[in-house]
């Protein structure tokens, strides 16, 4: 087993900066310690147009170009209502259908139910 560390550059900026290679270094470098491995991790760049690239990290800091990376399951793009992405991209897109399908009542909304509500509505709940 090991640890993935997985990220995003909305611009589509595709390298690891120099920031990026430092604080890589020393995450695992530290994880290396509790895991029993010689590659404790994979870091890798999620695109804005799907593409996913990624390197692998040694207990030593050093990294290595992965050459392949193969993404198993459904397009996350297929049919999915922009507003309803990010739902998606978190829990997939059953959980997503599942929630838009939900009808949910509140009685008193004050305090601790108004940041409920909004929540609920930020991840589609039906209605």
């Amino acid at each position: 087993m090991v640890i993935l560390k997985i990220y995003s550059y909305p611009t589509g900026f595709s390298v690891c900066s120099s920031f990026d290679d430092e604080s890589d270094e020393d995450l695992f470098k530290g994880l290396s310690g509790w895991l029993d491995t010689d590659f404790p991790g994979i870091i890798a760049i999620m695109l804005p147009d799907g593409r996913i690239m990624a390197r692998a990290v040694n207990r030593d800091g050093n990294f290595t170009e992965v050459t392949s990376v193969s993404v198993v399951g459904p397009d996350m793009n297929e049919e999915i209502p922009e507003y309803k992405m990010r739902t998606a991209q978190t829990f997939g897109k059953g959980t997503t259908e599942k929630l838009s399908s939900l009808s949910i009542g509140f009685v008193g909304v004050s305090g601790t139910g108004i940041p409920v509500v909004e929540q609920l509505h930020r991840l589609s709940v039906g209605e």
